[in-house]
């Protein structure tokens, strides 16, 4: 953060890795004493009522800004009943609730869990409910596109496009694809920044800084890049 002179930072939680990830308490102890980090909570699908229990008084405090869902991952699709208790919880403490979509690192689950316009039915539904569809639901952004234009209360976000270098010919199409999509919903407004993992390890590319370059490279002005970078997610975390 400090060498990519970023402010603020929302650290995800993860929900399944090789190692045992850390549970929320834990990243909230470790983040305890730093002002600007923030956590995002997530819940398996599968959950049990004590974990449910344990994410609610979570929520109460002010260093959880949102909830996390891995359809593509888990097997579920975003309408699933099992996510009327966990919708309920981000509508009564005014958080947004976040899907993973787009691609997905596992093949043996059918990819169609992870596809975008599934979201769309939820946000009919759910009006007042705040809805991030992360890393623009590539490589379905039309569709992301449309659910964005559609509803008021659904964001993007731009995280998890890159994994290597910003110098991939795939760089170019995403360009054209956000500024496609930011003509569509008449501005800048619904997406939010994001990288999903800060470092590229394999190739020691400090990726928050390229997704900041990233974003000033869009053909868009100073005020829309601030935006993205700063003020969209100002107003959707409440930060």
């Amino acid at each position: 953060m400090k060498e990519s002179k970023v402010e603020k930072a929302l650290i995800i939680q993860e929900i399944e890795a090789t190692y045992k990830p850390l549970s929320a308490n834990q990243i909230l102890t470790l983040i305890k004493k730093e002002k600007n980090l923030f956590l995002i909570a997530t819940l398996n699908i599968k959950y049990t009522k004590k974990e449910y229990q344990e994410i609610e008084q979570l929520l109460k405090t002010k260093k959880v800004k949102g909830i996390k869902l891995y359809p593509g991952y888990e097997s579920f699709y975003p309408t699933d009943k099992r996510c009327d208790l966990i919708y309920d919880l981000c509508e009564k403490y005014d958080i947004p609730v976040i899907f993973h979509s787009g691609d997905t690192h596992e093949s043996l689950i059918p990819i169609k869990y992870a596809m975008p316009i599934h979201i769309d039915e939820v946000a009919c539904k759910r009006r007042n409910l705040k809805i991030i569809i992360a890393h623009l639901g590539n490589p379905w952004i039309d569709d992301t596109m449309m659910v964005l234009s559609r509803h008021k209360n659904v964001y993007a976000d731009i995280s998890g496009l890159i994994y290597g270098t910003f110098d991939q010919p795939l760089v170019k199409h995403l360009r054209q694809e956000i500024h496609k999509l930011i003509f569509w919903c008449a501005g800048v407004d619904k997406l939010l920044f994001g990288t999903d993992w800060p470092i590229n390890h394999s190739v020691k590319h400090n990726l928050m800084s390229a997704y900041i370059k990233f974003v000033k490279s869009l053909d868009i002005s100073k005020q829309d890049q601030k935006k993205i970078l700063e003020e969209n997610a100002k107003k959707v975390f409440k930060m």
